[in-house]
């Protein structure tokens, strides 16, 4: 995939190709900072990026998500983390699925 956040959704879209798609968030992949974490790379997605990535898989029909590597501490016995961040990011495809669950 391409790094510019205008070609990750369409990236993402073509890849899937409309199939049903189970979402794996590995929040090691996340910009330092965004985030605690055991690992942090330079490099990684921002909560913007994440989140344009999660608008376009919305559209999509999302089978499952699951989120690693989200450490509830920035280290231990520090502050405790904000989820504010990732759940805003994960915002579009969250209410996505509950639009689609609840009945009519």
């Amino acid at each position: 995939m391409r790094s510019g956040s205008e070609d990750l959704a369409a990236d993402l879209l073509r890849q899937v190709a409309g199939r049903p798609v189970y979402i794996h968030l590995d929040c090691d992949v996340l910009e330092p900072g965004c985030v605690p974490t055991d690992f942090s790379v330079p490099g990684g997605l921002t909560l913007a990026r994440l989140g344009q990535a999660f608008e376009a898989l919305a559209t999509l029909s999302v089978v499952g998500l699951e989120v690693a590597e989200f450490q509830a501490r920035w280290a231990p016995g520090g502050a405790e983390a904000s989820t504010d961040g990732l759940l805003a990011a994960l915002a579009p495809l969250l209410d996505a699925v509950r639009a689609r669950t609840q009945p009519t």
